[in-house]
């Protein structure tokens, strides 16, 4: 039992290293993408036109997400040992789940996102764990949803409570 113990222990100390390089290598070039792609939002190397400034602002989106997922992934080592701290403050779900389809627009194809988000109150929760949430049910949205279709992220209130948002395929467009 010892034995296993101690072995469970170095592959633990293995996992956990191994996270933190990946982590690393990743984050490396993503602020290399994050540095040009401000250097074109800005301008800086000639002039951007409203529709390129447009999906370049949800590209941007798109690479702060990556970079917090990447944070994400060396949050499991924290949950592990019991170190993770949530960031709490108050949230505006409506705009949470617009800002969120909005985010995925340039990789829905000829896919139509709509938000019905019925008045809900503001919740009191981590940004980042309610953005990975939505996220995951937007990209299962996508991916299932077949082209031309519409996919509806839906919020009601729910015995008084906010309940987890819903985001799936509606159908064909015009249905």
């Amino acid at each position: 039992l010892r034995m296993a113990n101690k072995r469970f222990e170095e592959v633990s100390k293995f996992k956990d290293e191994f996270v933190s390089i990946v982590s690393h290598e990743l984050r490396t070039p993503l602020v290399s993408v994050k540095g040009a792609l401000d250097l074109v939002l800005d301008a800086t190397l000639g002039p951007v036109n409203d529709e390129q400034h447009e999906y370049l602002e949800i590209v941007e989106g798109n690479v702060n997400r990556l970079s917090e997922l990447i944070t994400t992934i060396l949050d499991v080592s924290k949950i592990e040992s019991g170190r993770l701290n949530l960031v709490r403050q108050r949230l505006s779900v409506p705009q949470l789940i617009e800002t969120s389809l909005k985010s995925y627009k340039g990789l829905s194809g000829t896919r139509t996102f709509a938000a019905e988000v019925s008045p809900v109150p503001a919740v009191f929760a981590d940004p980042n764990r309610i953005l990975q949430v939505v996220s995951n049910l937007i990209t299962n949205a996508v991916k299932f949803t077949p082209e031309h279709g519409t996919i509806t992220g839906a919020v009601q209130p729910q015995d008084g409570m906010v309940p987890p948002p819903a985001c799936g395929p509606q159908g064909r467009a015009g249905h």
